[in-house]
């Protein structure tokens, strides 16, 4: 009969293949229950350290006490000067803001307002045999209206008055440019900003030549319309630039001028800075108060 080889081989009870497995069991939960005591282990050890580092420090302030109220007051003190910039530059902001409002409150008074005709509401007068026709203009402000410029453009009406359109009468009126002003290598140098003051209160009067036969026309019906347009400008002593449009319609029943609708065939410039200049640089068509003198042009008193 044969033989089992393995026979002879010691027999394993069942109690020890249960024990195999039981240790079996044991040592694969080992591993996390080892990792969980370790985290658990951590917890204290880092208390301990922060227990650790404020018993050094109060041990610290106790053995030099002159030291920690030198930190304590230096920390105090950065607080302090913190919040005291804080405040310190709120209120600087505050004044500045009140400055700029004071400013403005004193140029909306004291600059000068000039517009199209006299005190008692004249705006133009007619020519006679020896003087051109007249046009006014006042200043009711209480600061002189510097570097006056006028620009004006005749305008005949081709359609119904009511829709204003107007060509050329066949005569040319100014030379309608502005106040210009720009800065060369060597300085400053002014063109075309060196115009007449109106003083506060005080009326200037501009002549046009050559109106006559236009007028006869409006009066004897042969012309729909005669209007004189334009726009005048002048700078302030703040600095400031000012350009407004105008219109004056003659009435040939009445054979005055009257205030007439704003066609805008002529107007102001876009800008209170003078136009580009390939050659010079531009600047402010009004001179500024922190300005040193200009050339061609008058220097701001105020």
């Amino acid at each position: 009969m044969p033989t089992d080889p393995d026979s002879d081989a010691p027999k394993k009870k069942p109690e020890q293949y249960l024990n195999v497995r039981i240790e079996g069991k044991v040592a694969i939960n080992e591993e996390p229950k080892a990792q969980e005591g370790a985290a658990e282990n951590a917890e204290p050890e880092k208390r301990r350290e922060q227990i650790a580092w404020y018993t050094r420090f109060f041990r610290w302030a106790k053995a030099d006490p002159n030291a920690f109220f030198t930190m304590l007051a230096t920390i105090v003190m950065a607080i302090f000067t913190g919040e005291l910039y804080c405040v310190s530059n709120r209120q600087w902001q505050t004044m500045l803001a009140a400055n700029q409002a004071s400013q403005d409150a004193l140029h909306i008074t004291e600059r000068p307002y000039v517009s199209i005709g006299t005190k008692d509401g004249t705006l133009i007068d007619l020519p006679t045999a020896n003087t051109p026709l007249r046009i006014y203009f006042v200043n009711s402000g209480h600061s002189p209206a510097m570097n006056f410029k006028l620009n004006w453009f005749p305008g005949i009406g081709t359609a119904s008055p009511s829709q204003y359109v107007y060509k050329s009468p066949g005569i040319i009126g100014s030379s309608y440019t502005h106040i210009e002003r720009w800065k060369n290598g060597a300085g400053y140098a002014g063109v075309d900003c060196n115009g007449p003051n109106i003083a506060a209160g005080g009326t200037r009067t501009e002549f046009i030549a050559g109106m006559p036969p236009y007028l006869d026309k409006a009066d004897k019906g042969t012309i729909n319309s005669f209007d004189i347009l334009g726009s005048f400008e002048y700078c302030d002593e703040f600095g400031a630039y000012h350009c407004t449009g105008f219109t004056a319609h003659y009435e040939p029943s009445i054979h005055l001028f009257v205030s007439g609708i704003d066609a805008g065939p002529v107007g102001c410039p876009n800008s209170a800075m003078s136009d580009r200049n390939p050659y010079m640089i531009s600047l402010p068509r009004c001179p500024q108060p922190s300005e040193a003198n200009l050339t061609g042009c008058s220097t701001p008193s105020y």
